[in-house]
């Protein structure tokens, strides 16, 4: 049996499949570029074949339908009308499921069968989620084969980084004890507790992230980047400070050297560099090597309009950097996603380490696009 059959997934891993066949159901396979604010530009690219994370079959416009192959023999071939009807199935299971499901509908499931989809993730460690073939219609050049990400509104925002025991950053907390003791004594929120700190004076000093590999991914930005955005996920735990576009303005206030028009530009650098990366090959959990695994990214809206952003070229990727950069902003995750290991020092967010009796702040964090 296959995976898709089984498996449960959440709604945006769904949405996958769903932009997949939105781009299949028409009659032309175009997809227009999107602005730095997320909005439809009049640039587009035309697919031309396209693949899903089954590398053996591809699909192909013929006239008035579609056809899928394998290298060049004809396995099926498929109409407008019967994918779009599925896409309207498909949607309201995605719309009416909850948290992590299966789509058991005998219809759906024989459309993907008929499709040789199996499964619709590749791992964690691939950014890509769907390939094709297409011409840049402002450039007329062909590009063979690109992987690009796909971002879906049917759920929650989308995330580019996913909490994990990977994504913690660890404080060290320097007030007297007894203070802390009293400060922590009775169940509050994590921002009041904070700032009850703050008023007595106390300090946070970061100590480290609990991931190496995350470290060093974070160090491939710059190498003061861990201790710059611990010094960022602090104030957004502070003030409830969470868009990443609006970090630059009060870097004076992030302590991190001087506020300086320079130093303001060098932080936006990094936030981009550093969000770039992450939709384009970074994982916390593995040590990057700088290379990135797909080529572009595409935006399912909840009223199934697709968008996208290439990085082909210096225009496209300058046109991404600043979609990421003022649509991102900092989450406090569920510390359900925490991992086993730091499951309990994310609950009670700050603990006694007895190792070095030094009292310890745990916050973690995702990243969503708004």
């Amino acid at each position: 049996m296959s995976e898709i059959k089984t498996r449960k997934y959440n709604k945006g891993e769904w949405s996958e499949i769903l932009a997949c066949f939105k781009i299949l159901s028409a009659k032309e396979w175009k997809i227009n570029f999107g602005d730095g604010n997320g909005n439809k530009t009049e640039d587009y690219l035309l697919i031309t074949d396209l693949f899903h994370i089954n590398e053996k079959y591809h699909y192909c416009l013929n006239n008035n339908q579609y056809y899928l192959k394998h290298n060049d023999n004809l396995i099926a071939k498929y109409t407008f009308k019967e994918t779009f009807e599925i896409i309207e199935k498909l949607k309201k299971e995605i719309l009416t499921g909850n948290r992590a499901f299966s789509i058991q509908d005998t219809e759906i499931q024989n459309f993907f069968d008929k499709h040789k989809i199996t499964k619709l993730k590749t791992g964690a460690e691939n950014k890509s989620d769907i390939y094709f073939s297409f011409r840049d219609n402002k450039s007329n050049k062909k590009y063979n084969r690109s992987g690009f990400n796909i971002k879906s509104y049917f759920g929650s925002n989308p995330t580019l980084i996913n909490p994990s025991a990977h994504t913690i950053f660890v404080y060290e907390i320097k007030l007297d004890s007894n203070k802390i003791n009293k400060i922590i004594s009775k169940k509050k929120p994590i921002k009041k507790i904070l700032n009850e700190i703050i008023r007595e004076k106390g300090e946070f000093t970061y100590l480290d992230n609990t991931s190496q590999s995350f470290n060093y991914n974070l160090k491939t930005i710059d190498t003061r980047f861990p201790e710059i955005f611990s010094k960022i996920l602090l104030y957004k735990y502070v003030h409830s400070f969470s868009c990443l576009k609006d970090f630059p303005e009060c870097i004076g206030k992030l302590d991190i050297e001087i506020d300086n028009d320079e130093n303001k530009e060098l932080l936006k650098l990094q936030i981009k560099k550093f969000l770039f990366a992450s939709t384009t090959g970074m994982n916390p959990g593995t040590k990057w090597d700088g290379d990135r695994n797909c080529d572009g990214f595409i935006v399912l809206k909840k009223d199934m309009d697709l968008i996208t952003y290439g990085i082909y070229n210096h225009e496209k990727e300058k046109m991404l950097k600043d979609y990421l950069f003022y649509n991102s902003y900092i989450d406090t995750p569920s510390t359900k996603n925490a991992g086993t290991k730091y499951k309990e020092m994310v609950s009670k967010k700050i603990i006694l380490d007895k190792l070095d009796n030094k009292y310890k702040l745990y916050l973690n964090f995702q990243i969503r696009v708004k």
